[in-house]
C-alpha cells in the first residue's frame, strides 16, 4: 500500500452494534487513499472481532488492541502514533460518514494550507436510525448560545498536523 494521504483514527469500546456501519462508511468513500486505525479499547463484546474481520480483508484498516479500557484520549493518541499520513481525520465508532466526506475535506485542506483544523456539521440519528430534527452546524452554536453547553458545537474532522491531540 502506498503512503496514505489521510489517517482516520477511531477508538471503540463495546460498539459491536454500530462499528460495522462506521467502517463500511469509510470503505465506501469516494476518496480512497486513506488508512483507518481503529483502537479496540478493551471491549468485552464482539467489537474486536468485527474490527478484525474488516482489517483482515482490507489492508488499509489497522486494528490496535488495548488489553483494558484506557479511555478515548489515550486510545486516540495511540492511534495517532501509528498514523502514516500528514492529515488526521477523526471518526467515532457510531458515525456514518457521507460518501464524499474525505474527498471534500481533503480538497479543502489542500487548497487552504493556512487551516489547521477543519470541523463539520452532523445529522444526529435516533435509535431507529432516522434523522433527528435538523443538521447540527457550527453556526447554530454562536458564543453566548446556551445550547452550546448542552450540545456539541464542534465535530472534529480533519487536521493537517499529525500531532494534534483531540
Amino acid at each position: 500500500m502506498k503512503k496514505p494521504k489521510i489517517s482516520i483514527i477511531m477508538s471503540a469500546y463495546n460498539e459491536g452494534a454500530t462499528i460495522h456501519y462506521a467502517i463500511e462508511s469509510i470503505q465506501a468513500q469516494t476518496f480512497s487513499c486513506w488508512e483507518l486505525i481503529v483502537v479496540d479499547d478493551g471491549s468485552i463484546d464482539e467489537t474486536r472481532s468485527i474490527i478484525k474481520f474488516y482489517a483482515d480483508s482490507d489492508s488499509r484498516i489497522k486494528l490496535i488492541e488495548n488489553v483494558s479500557n484506557i479511555g478515548l484520549p489515550l486510545s486516540l493518541n495511540k492511534a495517532i502514533k501509528h498514523s502514516k499520513a500528514n492529515l488526521i481525520a477523526r471518526a467515532d465508532a457510531d458515525d456514518i460518514n457521507i460518501i464524499n466526506r474525505l474527498e471534500v475535506q481533503y480538497s479543502y485542506m489542500i487548497k487552504n494550507q493556512d487551516v489547521d483544523v477543519l470541523g463539520t456539521g452532523a445529522w444526529l440519528l435516533g435509535k431507529d436510525g432516522k434523522r433527528i430534527d435538523k443538521p447540527v452546524l457550527l453556526e447554530d452554536f454562536k458564543r453566548g448560545n446556551r445550547a452550546s453547553v448542552i450540545k456539541p458545537f464542534f465535530f472534529p474532522s480533519l487536521s493537517n498536523d499529525s500531532k494534534v491531540i483531540f
